[in-house]
């Protein structure tokens, strides 16, 4: 087997082996199962199809950096006895075996119904991603809620909402993590929904990934509420924003949850763009903005949310105590906290 091969399959399960200190057992294995290769973490599955011909498990994280470092060439796998072993031109990697049960419920996904998702359903997840939160004390907002047509999310900084075409079988909460593989996930197509634990996902190689569900009740009436508040005035962006954003970014702070902020400030008939991080420097830039935005008024925002939303609209509104700034697009809503008074 080509090694480039083998590392593109191992590559795309590694989200699903946990790689830190202290692990769940079996949370940080790779298993090689006939024509598939996995990882389950305890929380996230996924499932690359791959023969191998071999039934077993070992550590996953040695065995990716391994390949990341052969460079080419070809390789073979084999089993003897408790040990399994990489060779390929004078090279040989052995890794002890570890006992996992092949047979978990999350791997046997015959009895899976798999249907069609709405064709922009990874559209809608990549523009509400930005208001998943990340502070495990907030429960199911640690979540993307998701039901019939609805796509939600919210931190209680800001949320989220979107309107796909089709619907899903709902509702359901996807945790965070498995809603940053969808981001990444080329060419998924079908979506299989095993609730109340788990929810499925295959795209077009038949590449499979599975989730366990958020538990909770999910605040959605009181986040739809909010997001219902009156608007007023229409204030556009000006041309050269986004670029301005990029640069800015290269040093904008991180707030505690590691999220990337930029600040927008008006003054005068300038929008100044100011990205900073302490220990490290500033950057700013100033770009002629002719609106009659509060003066003095500013938004921290999520650069990347940023020029994602700047791709639909250049426009927003904000409410009449100027607590929030609203972003309108087609099937799309977004609201967020800002300092504009």
């Amino acid at each position: 087997m080509k090694v480039e091969e083998l590392l593109k399959g191992i590559k795309y399960v590694m989200p699903g082996v946990d790689q830190a200190q202290i692990v769940s057992e079996g949370a940080d294995l790779i298993t090689f199962e006939g024509q598939w290769v996995r990882s389950y973490d305890g929380r996230l599955s996924v499932s690359y199809p791959l023969e191998t011909g071999l039934a077993c498990s070992v550590l996953g994280k040695p065995l990716y950096d391994l390949l990341t470092k052969l460079g080419g060439g070809n390789v073979r796998m084999i089993l003897e006895g408790d040990q399994f072993q990489l060779k390929g031109a004078g090279k040989k990697l052995t890794l002890q075996v570890v006992q996992r049960d092949l047979d978990q419920d999350v791997f046997d996904l015959s009895k899976a119904s798999f249907v069609p998702l709405p064709k922009d359903f990874t559209e809608g997840v990549g523009l509400c991603f930005f208001s998943v939160a990340k502070d495990p004390t907030l429960g199911p907002l640690t979540g993307m809620y998701i039901e019939g047509k609805m796509i939600l999310a919210s931190d209680n900084f800001r949320i989220s909402h979107y309107e796909m075409e089709g619907e899903i079988q709902g509702p359901v909460i996807l945790p965070y993590e498995c809603v940053t593989y969808i981001t990444k996930m080329e060419g998924i197509s079908e979506v299989a929904v095993d609730a109340p634990s788990w929810i499925h996902f295959r795209n077009e190689d038949g590449i499979t990934l599975s989730s366990r569900l958020v538990s909770g009740e999910y605040r959605k009436d009181g986040i739809l509420k909010i997001l219902g508040v009156e608007k007023e005035g229409n204030y556009v962006f000006p041309d050269g924003l986004a670029d301005a954003v990029t640069r800015a970014k290269v040093v904008g702070y991180e707030d505690s949850y590691d999220n990337p902020i930029v600040l927008l400030q008006r003054e005068g008939k300038q929008l100044v763009v100011v990205g900073q991080k302490k220990g490290v420097g500033e950057y700013e830039e100033r770009v002629a903005w002719e609106a009659d935005f509060p003066e003095d008024g500013r938004m921290e925002m999520n650069p990347d949310f940023l020029m994602k939303v700047l791709k639909i609209t250049k426009s927003f509104s904000v409410d009449k105590a100027g607590k929030f700034a609203i972003f309108t697009g087609k099937n799309f809503e977004h609201l967020e906290i800002t300092k504009v008074i």
